[in-house]
């Protein structure tokens, strides 16, 4: 009663050191370790798979992806039953959809894309004889404080 755990092992042990090639990849394989059981008795060959478990895997893998692609859900696209349906008699008349650009999230980003593109064009033209406003280290402070002022000479 002991040892009932070991009688598995004991049925399939002159299995442990049997080959076989798989059908799919050609390599040779352990039949314990990389075939998938397909029947109940272990101790015989055949009860094995002939495809390894790698191989196996990717086809699972592969009829997934194609099963889940090839359907397409067609619920509400068929046209109406009655062949001299001719729609509502009251249809409403619909505006055409306002839209309001934005340009730019914040006035904050608005007022940084300012003083950049200037910090630019006074750099190209020699006049940049200021500190930068994302030259950071010059403009730290500590919470609570308010933030230093940036002052460009005009």
């Amino acid at each position: 009663m002991e040892f009932d755990f070991q009688e598995d092992n004991l049925q399939t042990q002159h299995l442990f050191m049997v080959k076989r090639v798989c059908r799919v990849c050609g390599v040779e394989k352990d039949l314990l370790a990389d075939f998938y059981k397909c029947r109940k008795d272990p101790t015989l060959e055949s009860s094995y798979a002939y495809e390894c478990k790698s191989c196996a895997i990717m086809r699972n893998k592969d009829n997934y992806y194609k099963k889940k692609m090839d359907k397409m859900d067609t619920q509400g696209m068929s046209g109406p039953v009655d062949p001299n349906y001719k729609g509502l008699k009251n249809t409403q008349p619909h505006k055409p959809w306002e839209i309001t650009p934005r340009r730019c999230y914040t006035d904050q980003m608005v007022k940084e894309l300012k003083i950049l593109i200037n910090e630019v064009l006074d750099e190209r033209e020699g006049k940049m004889d200021y500190t930068s406003y994302f030259d950071t280290d010059k403009y730290k402070y500590y919470v609570g404080e308010e933030e230093p002022p940036y002052r460009p000479s005009v």
